[in-house]
């Protein structure tokens, strides 16, 4: 209980605050244990790459989008989202500024459209 209340202090720490003061139930463990506080914040997290391992091998196998909005004020145009397409192959990137939401397919097939007549696909 103690432990607990003090923010899940180690043993050296919870031995000076037993020195530096009066009152504190003196608590001996035999067996070490954690509790389940101390147990989740010792575990580790495995990193999580900011990129793929992979590259997709030819254009528009696979394509990154991303949406952001409704904003707060209008962007350029009296837009109110922002699409992101990011061809992973050859990292082509286009950004559209949208005034409504359903817009993204049509922005999609914009997209594809763009891409295969600039690249001849």
């Amino acid at each position: 209980m103690w432990h607990a209340r003090m923010e899940h202090p180690n043993e050296d720490a919870y031995a000076k605050t037993q020195r530096a003061t009066t009152g504190m139930p003196v608590v001996k463990q035999e067996v070490k244990t954690l509790c389940g506080g101390c147990m989740k914040g010792k575990r580790t997290v495995a990193h999580f790459p900011s990129r793929s391992l992979t590259k997709s091998s030819h254009l528009l196998e696979l394509v990154h989008t991303g949406v952001m909005g409704l904003m707060k004020t209008k962007l350029k145009g009296g837009a109110m989202y922002v699409l992101t397409f990011v061809d992973d192959h050859s990292r082509f990137v286009v950004v559209y500024f949208r005034k409504e939401m359903s817009e993204v397919e049509t922005k999609f097939k914009a997209y594809k459209a763009l891409y295969e007549d600039q690249w001849g696909r």
